[in-house]
């Protein structure tokens, strides 16, 4: 789908911007967190904080992810890369 919009001026811009900030990504319905590709102890940690469908992940910060208990850098960047790998994306 491609979708034209001409812009006014700035007040337009911002309006445009307000607009696209409440569109949620699509996510298959179930999408679970051990279906994206991520490693068995990134799972489990997530797991042991209730977090077992991708859309739990979306909105959660850096400091949200590394705040979780044996929640590290290189489990923060697997979460990161496998969203992105299925079109998703946290904050």
């Amino acid at each position: 789908m491609k979708i034209t919009i001409e812009l006014d001026g700035v007040g337009d811009l911002f309006e445009l911007k307000r607009l696209l900030s409440g569109l949620q990504p699509r996510i298959p319905d179930g999408l679970l967190v051990s279906e994206l590709g991520l490693d068995a102890r990134t799972v489990n940690v997530l797991k042991a904080e209730d977090i077992t469908e991708a859309m739990q992940l979306l909105g959660k910060t850096d400091s949200d992810f590394l705040k979780i208990h044996n929640m590290g850098r290189k489990s923060l960047n697997a979460i990161r890369d496998a969203l992105k790998a299925n079109g998703l994306e946290a904050v």
